[in-house]
């Protein structure tokens, strides 16, 4: 940690702000100071050797980005060492208020005794300050550690001396809240939707579906006159995800409607072969991530869902109805406002999403009857399986009476089979798409340099360390919360591609990565933590008025109106002390 300088002489809420004080989240806080000591030419790494090139640029890049990090290795080689050195690229004094249980800002209280102190205090509210030291928290994971260890449990003492087991200050905190920072999604829903929904997407996590982290429920909640509050649903936010509405309100190109679509089906038709129900398909509750010049898509409301062992043809088609109704609305909306690209049908859109679910399912379900000569059709449906990303572990292969032919049927599929199969080479953990891309170019690596022969594994280590990483590495840290460093990987090959193709001639890959960060990456929105996007009302252009000015809408057509009362509907989002109202109060909020 360095010595210890003397504490700001600063004792109140009023002499903070008078000093001009400014709070900044965490990961803010860290990436600050880690750039401050890089541009300075020291080391943010005293006494680490030997992880100069390998651990110390991974871990200085998620920094920087912002991400968490998971260190994995045997004992004795540094993880704890490399944690605590973290710490010291905090501020070395950071003001609390005084007495507060969880060390809370003075700007910001989170506890109904700090909250009620603030108020009460004003600006004599009083500050002390707490040293980087004191701030970084250890526990040893050993087989008694609890989950009132680490997010906390009811207090029988403060339950005794006569609060309810609602009252927020019956809580015994654990580590996880006395080292609070963080983001978070909050949805406001009743108590049993939110409980049942909470329920569903941990089952759905173990199944490794995608969709978004849930971290709790809360329950018993009033507003300040005492009356009761819907429950609320905290899930993890998903970085470099956007809404639709996001996508359709950027320049994009007019396939876009298009992508949507696959990525949507492919979403529906992973759930129903895990026996998820959805009850509310729409675009409205799904999030998508770029992927490789396609789209990934998230479940982000799961409260009308249901998982069984198996969906009856029934329920797929009541998902399916479902959801064309819900996706022509959502496509109509986006028409109306001006969003939507020229010469595309809302209604042919909602229509190709099905007809695409449909080729999907059946590819991945479907029965096939061949020549029992033709046994090379099994390995043929099980490449094109593959290609479409998914792995067949098993298959149900069955003769006629006079065995002369066969039917193949996959019994047990699973999604991402090249996001696997990279993450095995490579320890990369990204989108199927990306991963597809990314082993293509490990294949044209492994080829142009005729190490075919070679051990797959070392050769991905080589492409790894001499091609990706130093490529990720040159994007300015002002220029990380663009794009996700796979996306962006993708996107230089795309560059170099159409460079080489202007030019008449291969560029190197040098020249590329210089024209990308110069003329493509800048231009592009910051989509880290896209918040609110798609909790704004879409405007309509009022063909009675002589300007092009727009409204608000007032009422929507068909069913696309529920969506806009409640999965659409949010709440108040904040990130980096900022809050963002939008026009309904309700649904998802974001705190640091």
């Amino acid at each position: 940690m360095g010595d210890v300088s003397d504490k700001p002489d600063v004792r109140t809420l009023g002499e903070l702000r008078a000093a001009g004080y400014e709070a900044k989240p965490l990961r803010v806080e860290i990436r600050d100071n880690l750039l401050a000591r890089l541009r300075a030419g020291e080391d943010p790494w005293p006494g680490l050797h030997g992880y100069e090139d390998t651990v110390i640029p991974q871990v200085e890049r998620a920094l920087l980005a912002g991400h968490d990090i998971v260190l994995l290795g045997e004992r004795g080689q540094g993880k704890t060492r490399l944690l605590r050195t973290i710490a010291g690229l905090l501020d070395e004094w950071t003001p609390v208020i005084a007495g507060a249980e969880l060390g809370e800002h003075p700007y910001s209280p989170i506890t109904p005794e700090s909250i009620r102190r603030a108020a009460d205090s004003g600006d004599d509210l009083p500050v002390e300050w707490r040293h980087r030291s004191e701030r970084y928290t250890e526990k040893l994971a050993t087989p008694d550690t609890s989950v009132a260890d680490l997010v906390g449990d009811i207090d029988p003492i403060k339950v005794a001396e006569g609060r309810s087991l609602g009252d927020p200050e019956t809580i015994a905190y654990g580590l996880v809240p006395r080292a609070h920072r963080g983001i978070v999604a909050v949805k406001e829903i009743a108590g049993p939707l939110a409980r049942n929904e909470y329920r569903l997407l941990r089952q759905l996590r173990r199944l490794d579906l995608p969709c978004v982290v849930p971290l709790a429920v809360v329950t018993d909640r009033t507003d300040a006159s005492g009356q009761p509050l819907d429950a609320c649903l905290v899930t993890r936010h998903l970085q470099f995800s956007l809404p639709y509405r996001a996508l359709f309100s950027q320049s994009l190109q007019a396939d876009t409607a298009v992508r949507l679509a696959d990525a949507l089906a492919v979403l529906l038709a992973r759930l129903h072969l895990t026996g998820f129900f959805w009850g509310d398909v729409s675009l409205s509750n799904t999030l998508f991530r770029r992927d490789a010049g396609a789209f990934s898509a998230y479940l982000v409301d799961a409260e009308t869902g249901e998982l069984h062992d198996r969906l009856s043809d029934g329920q797929r088609a009541h998902d399916l109805d479902l959801a064309e109704t819900n996706i022509a609305g959502e496509m109509m909306d986006l028409a109306a406002a001006g969003y939507l690209p020229e010469g595309l049908d809302p209604l042919a859109i909602a229509e190709d999403i099905i007809e695409r679910y449909r080729g999907l399912w059946q590819e991945l379900t479907g029965d096939e009857w061949f020549d029992a000569g033709e046994r090379w059709r099994v390995d043929e449906r099980i490449r094109r399986l593959n290609a479409l990303g998914f792995d067949v572990d098993e298959l149900a292969i069955t003769t006629d009476l006079d065995g002369t032919h066969l039917r193949i049927e996959p019994k047990v599929v699973d999604a991402g089979h090249h996001s696997r199969r990279l993450m095995r080479l490579t320890g990369l953990d990204v989108e199927e798409n990306q991963a597809r891309r990314l082993l293509n170019d490990l294949d044209s690596y492994r080829a142009a340099l005729d190490r075919q022969n070679d051990d797959e594994s070392l050769v991905a280590h080589d492409w790894l360390t001499r091609v990706y990483e130093p490529t990720t590495r040159r994007i300015p840290p002002e220029l990380r919360a663009k794009l996700e460093p796979a996306e962006i990987f993708h996107e230089i090959l795309e560059h170099r591609w159409y460079m080489a193709e202007r030019l008449g001639h291969d560029v190197p890959i040098e020249d590329a990565i210089a024209a990308y960060l110069r003329e493509v990456l800048p231009s592009k929105p910051d989509e880290q933590s896209v918040l609110g996007a798609d909790t704004q009302m879409l405007p309509v252009v009022d063909p009675g008025r002589r300007d092009d000015r727009a409204r608000p809408v007032a009422a929507a057509r068909g069913p696309s109106l529920r969506h806009r009362e409640r999965s659409d509907a949010a709440g108040v989002a904040r990130l980096g002390g900022a809050a963002l109202r939008p026009q309904r109060p309700r649904s998802h909020r974001f705190s640091d």
